[in-house]
């Protein structure tokens, strides 16, 4: 009864405090980095015409939008779900011609409040001793603006964390409880993860071939044919992603990735861009990126470079791979907090960037060092399996799976684009939070448990196994 009254009363602080920091004047957002246009020309969205294009991007936000004749076909995200509901309750709030960003982060929120109380049902049941340490832990993660401020915008990354949440929450409850609607939630909200943003259409491989060597640890027929299926559903959603995306949406990345990741590190840049195809007299633009009036021509650029030579490239090399995961690392602080783009509503006097309600992520990322994020992987991952295989833990195999898709997801975007890690790093972020909650919770069972029974006996004892 205590729990729930905590659950309860957590579920009201989080709808108050991002209520407060969405809706309530300066409405918190983030600027425009020239990515909305993506998803505002499907469906006519369009800045008042008294903005000039300088005024659209860096600084500021912006709440209210007008509409006008769809100008392109739809791009090929799940933050589109999002966004269709949006435009229909827009007509509720707006006057004719309008659209209030407001009915976007409207739809967000009540999905993520529905997650919240979710994944406190999942945490009273996972958690044991420990459980309110780590409700009071996902309540920092759902209120934290650097998450908040991407749902006041035309951004995918609220699908990627929505989405993201689902995943987790399905995760768990599949592996507890391997019934087929279990797993085809799972597959659902992977499906639907996968194709929040086109850098995340390897996670859906990876994702699928974790989930059907997971029966083998723990044979059972049913549940493997289930989720045999399911992976094929989320290796299909992970092909259309990368079927879809564009020609150029492809080769900006790879542009950025070496002649502003690569070329930048680089002890041999002539033998470097030979070894991906790319002619050396290319290095002469190292330092530049995809949107520079100076970028290399088609001439030299990319000649016979792809994705998978380049990652072949830094698999074989791996001080490479190290000194690129570290600057990805300190690039990005572990921190979701965009330094170039700001939080508040145009015209009302406030400086760029927002700093309240955001502690989660001031602590992430005063931990973010890489030799830290480092050992705790090497550290927990290896020490889950063995759980999870010895005492047949489905929540130590379900942290198996977040860590190891925590770590690929990592690398395949500090390879993928050598610009903007922190945005691009944002599901990574997600994914550790998760894997941080996971360890905190088996930690605070284990030893309130352990303090328990010193206060029956007066003295240690061993600890008893952590509920499955």
């Amino acid at each position: 009864m205590t729990y729930h009254r905590l659950r309860v009363g957590l579920l009201i602080l989080a709808a108050l405090i991002d209520s407060y920091i969405l809706f309530v004047p300066p409405v918190i957002g983030l600027a425009n980095q020239s990515d909305f246009a993506r998803l505002m020309d499907p469906f006519g969205i369009a800045y008042p015409p008294n903005l000039t294009v300088e005024q659209h991007f860096r600084c500021f936000t912006d709440v209210h939008f007008i509409l006008t004749r769809p100008q392109s076909q739809p791009y090929l995200t799940s933050q589109l779900l999002f966004l269709s509901i949006a435009y229909e309750l827009n007509h509720l709030l707006s006057k004719p011609g309008a659209f209030d960003i407001r009915a976007l982060s409207t739809v967000e929120l009540a999905v993520l409040l529905f997650l919240f109380w979710r994944l406190a049902g999942l945490v009273e049941e996972i958690g044991g001793r420990g459980r309110v340490a780590g409700l009071v832990l996902v309540t920092l993660v759902v209120t934290d603006l650097r998450n908040l401020a991407f749902f006041n915008t035309f951004y995918c990354e609220p699908a990627v964390f929505l989405f993201g949440i689902a995943f987790v929450l399905c995760l768990f409850q599949s592996l507890r409880n391997p019934s087929a609607r279990a797993i085809w939630l799972l597959a659902v909200s992977s499906a639907l993860l996968v194709t929040s943003k086109p850098q995340h259409a390897a996670t859906g491989v990876v994702i699928g071939s974790c989930l059907m060597t997971l029966p083998f640890v723990a044979p059972d027929w049913r549940r493997h044919l289930r989720l045999c299926l399911a992976a094929g559903a989320i290796v299909g959603a992970a092909v259309l992603v990368s079927v879809r995306v564009g020609n150029p949406l492809k080769m900006s990345p790879l542009y950025n990735t070496i002649f502003n990741g690569l070329l930048r590190e680089s002890e041999n840049p002539a033998r470097d861009l030979a070894a991906i195809g790319i002619d050396p007299a290319a290095q002469a633009y190292r330092g530049t990126n995809a949107f520079m009036p100076n970028r290399a021509g088609p001439s030299l650029f990319p000649g016979t470079a792809t994705y998978p030579k380049l990652f072949g490239f830094y698999l074989l090399r791996p001080r490479y791979l190290a000194r690129r995961a570290a600057k990805a690392i300190t690039d990005s602080a572990m921190s979701n907090e965009i330094l170039d783009l700001g939080n508040f509503e145009r015209g009302r006097g406030y400086p760029c960037r927002a700093h309240a309600f955001s502690l989660w992520d001031s602590m992430r990322s005063w931990i973010g060092r890489p030799r830290m994020i480092q050992g705790f992987f090497l550290i927990t991952i290896p020490a889950a399996l063995f759980l999870g295989i010895r005492r047949k833990s489905a929540c130590a195999l379900g942290y198996v799976v977040l860590g190891s898709l925590a770590i690929s997801t990592f690398f395949v975007t500090a390879l993928a684009d050598g610009m903007d890690h922190r945005r691009h790093l944002f599901f990574f972020h997600l994914l550790f939070d998760c894997c941080l909650c996971c360890v905190v919770l088996y930690v605070a069972d284990r030893l309130a448990g352990m303090w328990r029974r010193t206060r029956k006996t007066g003295r240690p004892t061993p600890a008893s196994p952590a509920p499955a």
